[in-house]
Order: C-alpha cells, then sequence, then structure tokens
C-alpha cells in the first residue's frame, strides 16, 4: 500500500520501474499494487489535473522480498567478527 496526494489532482497514477500499475481517482488516496517479482523497484507517482498537466514524483527504490521468509538452519550469530575465518577473500 501506498499513499499519495497533492492539491488540484484529479488522478493520481502509479509507476513501477518506469511502467504504470495502478491509478486511483481524485487528489489523495492509497494504491495497492502486488509486485509480479521478487526484486528492486523504482517507484513513481503522475498527479493529473483537470486540464491534463501532470508532474511526476521523485522516485522511491523499493525492495520486494519474500514475506514470511524463515531461516530454517539457524546458528549462533555473533556481534562481532572476532573468530571468523577468511576463506577464498571471502569472510
Amino acid at each position: 500500500i501506498f499513499a499519495a496526494g497533492g492539491p488540484g489532482y484529479t488522478r493520481l497514477e502509479l509507476y513501477a520501474n518506469g511502467t504504470k500499475v495502478s491509478e486511483i481517482s481524485g487528489a489523495s488516496g492509497f494504491f495497492t499494487w502486488t509486485p509480479p517479482a521478487i526484486g528492486s523497484y523504482s517507484l513513481a507517482i503522475r498527479g493529473i489535473d483537470a486540464t491534463g498537466a501532470s508532474a511526476f514524483s521523485a522516485a522511491y527504490p523499493a525492495q520486494v522480498a519474500f514475506a514470511a521468509w524463515n531461516w530454517r538452519n539457524p546458528g549462533p550469530v555473533g556481534a562481532d567478527l572476532i573468530g571468523a575465518t577468511r576463506i577464498d577473500g571471502k569472510w
């Protein structure tokens, strides 16, 4: 859910990576959008007034990941790197 608003607009459109994915009537409201895949998205809002003039918001970066991801192999996790070993140039 993504909220948007601005005075004078009659329609608001939500864009993800440059493609329109949702639209609402009026000067403010809430967008709902289900991303098609896990990954990175750039979200922007386009506001359109009664004359057809429009303006885009600044882009907002968003990351999509698993909603209910659980680590199936939990182990002790430390707060520092004491005892860490570098293997093949990686920690």
